[in-house]
């Protein structure tokens, strides 16, 4: 499987049409369309929008997991786990400093406590 079935196969798990696909990551409904067909494939900055629209990781929509068709993504956590993970990346393309990354880390929970909770 690729990437654009399994664009196609998580976009019809989710009951999306193409259409609604390309409303919740800011695309017309063609470019999704294009997407499946093998045509063209999202940007790499749409990418992780495109990946938490499907409930799902980047680089499960590049490379797949043999055997979990559902691989956890950022859309299975918690808003608060959202945060983090977001703050996380705009600090990363920010260039921030390593204090910085260090600040967002104590925001996560300790080995005794489950990401679950967050």
């Amino acid at each position: 499987m690729n990437i654009h079935q399994r664009i196609k196969e998580l976009r019809e798990q989710k009951g999306l049409s193409q259409e609604a696909l390309g409303k919740l990551v800011g695309v017309k409904w063609q470019s999704v369309q294009q997407w499946e067909n093998g045509k063209s494939a999202p940007s790499r900055d749409r990418m992780p929008t495109v990946a938490e629209a499907l409930s799902t990781t980047t680089e499960y929509l590049m490379y797949g997991k043999v055997g979990d068709p559902n691989h956890l993504g950022i859309g299975d956590l918690s808003q608060e786990a959202k945060e983090v993970i977001k703050a996380i990346i705009k600090a990363d393309k920010a260039g921030e400093p390593a204090e910085t990354f260090k600040y967002i880390l104590r925001l996560l929970p300790s080995e005794n406590e489950p990401l679950g909770r967050l």
